[in-house]
């Protein structure tokens, strides 16, 4: 199967477990709502406490939407933050790497280039193990790239030229992928999500079987809270799958971190080029240049620097 077919089919998932959610409701609304009827048609028409438990079990069902709402939403702002930090971090390094001479600031820049890009995940990579797999693998070459400049630096005893700020920036970039890997992983608990589907039957359950005691179907106002909470537990769904659902990590601090890095003018080629009109320049104005004449004294060096 291709990356679209299964990005789809992780899409299809994710509507199919929502609908799920909503059928369920419904039918627990049903369920009450017959059980309710069968107890008035045996002359029980007041429960006693059944006021007192539904109005319980509604506030939990809030209490419980509120908290893991928040929960989830606090581990989706984590990842957002974590790939906003990674791209200053590369950023940072990069701009520091152009302070190092070369050849030790094409390798580094390079070396930061290659591994930005393999930091950018497509959606159609993020929803396809294998390839996610190979994405990973991909990011760790270039980790170890990285690695292997910083430990020569480490055995030429400071003489490459780096500064203690492009060595810290490196170490930065390397931190960043386990703390981006870690809030990627940290995802809400199916234990957590599935008591709040037991409260959320039983909370919508209790609705049906008050109104079959009373005797009055309220379609309108079973029917919103049905889907109220049917909607806010599909927004947690999609919130709690990082790779899939509508609501995704944006990337595109790293995509315009590529950009800049892509675009920036000071390669080696360029530096090499720059170079080499400069000497031009130089040997025509020296042709331009008048003859001394043999035993005049030297012209006086009209520089600021002399």
């Amino acid at each position: 199967m291709s990356a679209e077919g299964l990005h789809a089919q992780s899409d299809a998932l994710l509507l199919l477990f929502d609908l799920g959610v909503l059928g369920s409701l419904i039918l627990a609304v049903e369920i009450g709502f017959r059980l309710g009827k069968r107890f008035r048609g045996r002359g029980d028409n007041d429960v006693p406490g059944m006021g007192t438990v539904h109005g319980a079990i509604i506030g939990l069902l809030a209490l419980m939407l509120a908290f893991t709402y928040s929960s989830v939403s606090a581990r989706t702002d984590a990842r957002k933050q974590a790939v906003t930090a990674e791209a200053g971090v590369l950023a940072r390094a990069y701009f520091q790497a152009g302070l190092a001479p070369e050849p030790q600031r094409e390798a580094i820049r390079g070396a930061l280039r290659d591994y930005t890009e393999a930091r950018v995940v497509p959606d159609e990579v993020a929803t396809n193990p294998s390839k996610l797999r190979q994405a990973l693998m991909a990011s760790s070459r270039q980790q170890q790239r990285l690695r292997r400049i910083l430990e020569a630096h480490g055995r030429q005893d400071d003489r490459t030229g780096l500064s203690p700020a492009l060595v810290q920036a490196i170490i930065d970039v390397l931190d960043m992928h386990i703390q981006r890997i870690a809030a990627a992983r940290d995802r809400l608990p199916w234990v957590i999500l599935g008591l709040l589907l037991l409260i959320a039957l039983l909370a919508t359950g209790l609705t049906g079987f008050a109104a079959g005691t009373s005797g009055h179907r309220h379609v309108f106002f079973t029917g919103a809270l049905v889907i109220s909470v049917a909607a806010v537990i599909a927004v947690i769904a999609d919130l709690g799958t990082s790779r899939s659902g509508l609501i995704r990590v944006s990337q595109d601090s790293l995509r315009d971190v590529l950009q800049i890095m892509r675009e920036e003018p000071g390669d080696g080629a360029a530096g090499n080029r720059h170079s080499a009109d400069a000497g031009d320049s130089a040997g025509r104005a020296s042709l331009r240049r008048p003859a001394r004449a043999r035993g005049a004294p030297p012209a006086a060096c009209p520089c600021r620097w002399a």
